[in-house]
């Protein structure tokens, strides 16, 4: 009985390590049996960002191709094969001219075994990769801004990304609203007992909230679908517990009619005096603050992403990325916008964004998620949220 208890209670603390194991913290690790060379990893995931679903070999199914034009030294192309999921590619070709000849490198998982196949050490493998790099570096990250009204005082657009969003639609997805014209509020299952009784994905919501042109999943929240945070909208509060960590503020619904009608306030650099002049307030974790600073880890866990936050010119700004990318390859892509702050919303398959055309409603849902397993790609699943944000006409503006 007692060798029992031993190995119930020894394969209980197993599985609490698999699924609740904090964040890894600095730089990028890949799996134990990606590489036997340890600098490798770091290398490959940072190359692995520039390779977007965009870059796809159409005659290689699952491989994807970036080619270099190095001038005189002629071109360099690094063909990556990638899971559904995983950032961390099965195997690599790298093909470059040196001297006048042709060089070609081939690898693959667990990189750097007896397989390894080449006319040069495995260092200068790793050279010429560092190479590429530096040269992908200089290459663009976004395609052209173009919105398309949608509405009077609201904008979207669909905005190519070559690097970052490392499967799936390779795109952000961005809503621009005039504040002087719309507010951005939340809203709780947990305020209506018919909500409760009723959990919904965002295409309820949607019914639910007729005057809105604008619907998406709002911050995280607990298994007990309550949320981590603070909410409050139009003096009524939804949730009253602050996150004592998080440190942003999406505000609107100024008790001054002369004030600022949206704003990102930020703890850590502003004063939290400022919340008290809204009556809408939703709080979530910094990702890009006013400074252009990135706040959040570096991981290789990728999700489908939401983000909500202001402009320069002050205009609400709603971004969903329905692919897989890390947060902080999304602050990266945010800093290169030239917009900002932003604060995070909830991602994974809750990732999921409506907007109300001519035509109807429109639905966006992510497939993206992470859990203990790793990354995961599970598709037409769309499970309900128990908080949105809702953009809706502002009455009260002047």
């Amino acid at each position: 009985m007692g060798i029992m208890r031993f190995w119930a209670i020894s394969v209980l603390a197993a599985a609490f390590l698999l699924l609740f194991r904090p964040d890894p913290s600095g730089a990028v690790e890949g799996p134990e049996s990606f590489s036997r060379v340890p600098e490798f990893a770091p290398l490959i995931f940072e190359i692995g960002a520039y390779f977007t679903s965009y870059f796809e070999d159409p005659s290689r199914p699952g491989w994807r191709v970036r080619t270099i034009n190095e001038g005189s030294a002629g071109e360099s192309s690094l063909f990556l094969k990638f899971k559904d999921a995983e950032p961390w590619p099965e195997a690599l070709e790298l093909k470059y001219r040196e001297g006048g000849r042709a060089v070609s490198y081939a690898d693959s998982v667990p990189f750097g075994g007896d397989y390894f196949q080449g006319s040069r050490h495995y260092g200068d493998f790793l050279s010429a990769l560092t190479l590429f790099l530096k040269s992908l570096e200089n290459e663009e990250k976004l395609g052209v801004l173009r919105f398309r009204p949608l509405r009077e005082g609201m904008w979207e657009a669909e905005l190519p990304v070559f690097h970052g969003v490392r499967m799936g639609p390779s795109l952000l997805r961005i809503f621009r609203a005039d504040p002087s014209l719309w507010s951005l509020r939340p809203y709780s299952e947990a305020e209506n007992p018919l909500w409760a009784e009723t959990p919904k994905g965002v295409s309820g919501w949607t019914e639910r909230l007729a005057n809105a042109a604008l619907v998406f999943t709002g911050p995280q929240y607990y298994g007990d679908r309550s949320s981590m945070s603070y909410l409050e909208r139009q003096g009524v509060v939804l949730q009253s517990a602050i996150h004592p960590h998080w440190k942003g503020f999406m505000t609107g619904d100024p008790r001054d009619p002369g004030g600022k009608r949206h704003r990102i306030t930020d703890l850590a650099l502003d004063d939290s005096g400022d919340l008290a002049s809204y009556e809408t307030q939703t709080q979530s974790f910094m990702i890009v603050d006013r400074q252009r600073r990135i706040r959040v880890k570096d991981t290789s866990r990728l999700s489908s992403r939401l983000v909500a936050g202001e402009d320069k010119e002050g205009f609400i700004v709603v971004i969903a990325v329905e692919g897989s990318a890390s947060l902080h390859d999304l602050g990266d892509l945010l800093r290169s916008l030239d917009m900002g702050p932003f604060i995070g919303m909830d991602g994974g398959l809750q990732s999921q964004t409506a907007v109300k055309t001519e035509n109807g409603w429109k639905y966006y849902f992510g497939e993206y998620s992470h859990n203990f397993l790793g990354n995961v790609h599970v598709r037409r699943y769309h499970p309900s949220v128990p908080f949105v944000m809702a953009l809706e006409p502002d009455k009260k503006a002047p």
